[in-house]
């Protein structure tokens, strides 16, 4: 709903569908025995990662209530302390799939998040098809050039609008959902030995351009 000054285009994705990813990917592992060991990694402190958690949480608890499904949600935070790549090892260790959501800190060092999880075969669903294209099994995306392309329709509304001196808050926030896309990395679907899902597209550096960025008004 509008209000105040501020409105724009939400990028967060549909919790629902990501879980439901989750639970395929889970699926189709033969080791898992049909129990979900998710855990969901990030630096401690960072508010979105902290507001994807918190979502995937009640999503997945709520599925668990009523559809019994076998669950055990684990939250990993890497701080100085307490260093990614010992978090990362704990994690990997202890659950069968991972969630990372766009974190910046972790993102600068993807390289090692890939190395670690590869050699644990462990597949890890994100939000951002940077960091899948940097080393995740998979993610779930909008499409940001689409998202754009709303954002800037709603600047133009904004900025031609004679009759309302705050044309904002009569302006509901908007989403591009209808936009996702379910992307897979090939190499690392390879490396760990799951093949992607017959759903996933590949991730090309066309997808990923696409689904890389961040808009708003």
């Amino acid at each position: 709903e509008p209000g105040g000054n501020v409105s724009g285009v939400n990028d967060v994705v549909d919790m629902n569908r990501l879980y439901e990813m989750i639970k395929d990917i889970n699926l189709n592992d033969e080791n898992a025995q049909g129990e979900i060991r998710l855990g969901v990694i990030y630096t401690d402190g960072d508010p979105s990662c902290e507001y994807e958690y918190q979502l995937l949480k009640l999503v997945a608890e709520e599925d668990a209530q009523v559809n019994g499904t076998a669950l055990t949600l684990e939250r990993y935070l890497c701080s100085e302390e307490e260093p990614m790549e010992t978090v990362l090892e704990k994690a990997c260790s202890e659950c069968n799939v991972l969630f990372l959501p766009p974190d910046a800190e972790i993102a600068t060092k993807m390289d090692q998040f890939r190395e670690i999880t590869v050699s644990h075969s462990i597949p890890v669903v994100t939000t951002d098809s940077y960091l899948c294209r940097a080393g995740t099994y998979a993610c779930l995306s909008v499409d940001y050039l689409v998202e754009g392309k709303i954002a800037a329709q709603m600047a133009y509304e904004i900025l031609t609008e004679e009759e309302d001196e705050n044309p904002v808050a009569q302006m509901s926030i908007r989403t591009a959902i209808e936009t996702e896309n379910r992307l897979g990395n090939p190499g690392v679907a390879e490396a760990i030995g799951r093949p992607l899902l017959y759903y996933m597209d590949p991730l090309t550096d066309d997808a990923a351009d696409a689904s890389t960025g961040q808009a708003a008004v």
